[in-house]
């Protein structure tokens, strides 16, 4: 059997197109411009001179799309919340960020913003908040879950206050005091 030539590099494709290479003696690339949460398909050429192998089998993978952390949901009067979090860590600004209340998405702001306002919903009621991060139509998992339960709504009706006054012995009265 003959010696196959000695590669020279390696050529990575991304869906069909180069994007980076590796020496002969490399094993390895890093591809560091992916988007979160897209899927990609990855081949290898040999290349040994001027002679170049067909492409390897295509490998498919799935770029991790992180969670945004640390949110926290705060009353902002008496009938809002202002959802605050941080950006997932180690990625790059998602496009946008979806907010979730009870399971149903209620608004989104750009991936810039890492704060959001809601209203509209009843008083007195339980509520539970998540945000989840997007990038190019790919949504990660959404934040931990936080509970909150808005202000009951306010008392209706007259109410009888009744103030006792009681005497102290040995009270003092100032210029103004008026006594009973």
């Amino acid at each position: 059997m003959p010696d196959a030539p000695l590669v020279d590099r390696y050529v990575v494709l991304r869906d069909g197109v180069a994007v980076g290479e590796a020496t002969g003696e490399d094993t390895s690339y890093v591809d560091a411009s992916l988007t979160p949460g897209t899927v990609y398909g990855y081949q290898v050429v040999a290349v040994a001179g001027t002679q170049r192998s067909e492409p390897t089998p295509l490998a498919s993978v799935q770029t991790t799309a992180p969670s945004p952390v640390d949110l926290v949901v705060r009353p902002s009067g008496t009938e809002r919340f202002r959802l605050r979090w941080s950006p997932p860590p180690d990625s790059p600004d998602p496009d946008t960020y979806v907010i979730l209340r009870n399971g149903d998405q209620v608004g989104t702001v750009p991936g810039t913003a890492t704060e959001y306002v809601d209203s509209g919903f009843a008083r007195g009621a339980r509520y539970r908040y998540r945000v989840a991060a997007m990038w190019a139509g790919n949504v990660s998992t959404p934040s931990p879950t936080v509970k909150v339960r808005s202000f009951a709504a306010p008392l209706q009706g007259s109410w009888q206050v009744v103030i006792k006054n009681t005497a102290t012995p040995g009270g003092t009265v100032k210029v103004g005091d008026k006594s009973r």
